[in-house]
């Protein structure tokens, strides 16, 4: 039995279910189709059991292992991704989890597509990226925005049209931690746990969805510090954070045809969108919200 689910622009055809996704109907595009097969005859690379996540990636084959939980490799230009279960069974939500937010982006990362690691939020038709370290609170500052919709908590994809950036959607689900969850109103009740989670989050289902194509007209890397404060940043600055902040080989530069996809989707992205440095408060997480979505519709 298989069950195919569409999100980020492409068909995925897995062997296990995503309760918390709907379903859709069979695709028969195949340029647009990712298979994912049960393999527990997969060989794990000796170099992987000495480390709790090792990850290796270009655009002939990506291997990501998670110690006690699952190893993948993706081939085929991203249209294969071969599984084999390491995981008991409470942690079925995590492996999905991972799957969902990291093999995914690298299986289209290696069908050379621009994938993003961040999140944002828009409004009649346009919005704004947030981009930064983990746990530089993109999602939650994402969440915290009521009166936008979500565009995506953890990964977007990109593409350029008539020198604009455009992100659709991934999936209608945010990962927060109890603290910001309560905060935000989300409720205990809608969550679903993900034991193991580096940061101790749990998903949370997103009413305000958004599930049309954007068109991005600012870009905020996130970081921490004393106050609220937005300031412009030069493109070589801001050249370093992006190239950190997208899914491409590792080791870093040793596909370089890899890399020299990624810095032209860089010269694009610099070229279509506006983009800034957000520092932000620990003690005051929302409260500067107003003057934010204000810096939103600047020119």
């Amino acid at each position: 039995m298989s069950f195919e689910y569409f999100f980020h622009l492409n068909y995925f055809n897995t062997y296990f279910e995503i309760p918390f996704l709907p379903p859709t109907t069979y695709c028969e595009e195949k340029d647009n189709l990712t298979f994912v097969y049960n393999d527990q005859d997969l060989e794990i690379p000796d170099s992987c059991n000495s480390k709790s996540v090792s990850i290796e990636a270009n655009l002939k084959k990506v291997s990501i292992f998670y110690k006690g939980l699952a190893y993948f490799e993706i081939s085929k230009n991203g249209k294969e991704i071969r599984v084999k279960e390491l995981f008991k069974k409470n942690s079925r939500a995590l492996f999905i989890s991972k799957f969902l937010n990291h093999v995914i982006p690298f299986s289209l990362y290696q069908n050379k597509k621009l994938m993003i690691h961040g999140s944002g939020v828009s409004k009649n038709g346009k919005g704004v990226l947030f981009i930064g370290a983990s746990g530089s609170g993109k999602s939650s500052l994402s969440a915290s925005l009521k009166d936008f919709k979500v565009i995506a908590e953890d990964s977007v994809i990109a593409n350029f049209e008539n020198k604009n950036c455009y992100v659709s959607t991934g999936f209608p689900l945010v990962k927060l931690t109890t603290e910001v969850a309560k905060a935000l109103n989300y409720k205990k009740s809608e969550s679903i746990q993900l034991p193991g989670d580096r940061l101790s989050r749990s998903y949370y289902p997103i009413k305000n969805f958004s599930t049309e194509k954007v068109l991005i007209d600012k870009c905020y890397i996130l970081e921490w510090g004393d106050k609220f404060d937005i300031k412009k940043i030069e493109p070589k600055n801001f050249l370093a954070n992006f190239l950190f902040s997208t899914y491409s080989s590792i080791p870093v530069n040793s596909c370089k045809v890899s890399s020299e996809i990624l810095h032209r989707y860089a010269s694009q992205f610099l070229s279509s969108v506006k983009t800034y440095k957000l520092n932000r408060s620990k003690e005051n997480l929302f409260s500067n919200n107003e003057e934010l979505i204000k810096h939103f519709s600047l020119p």
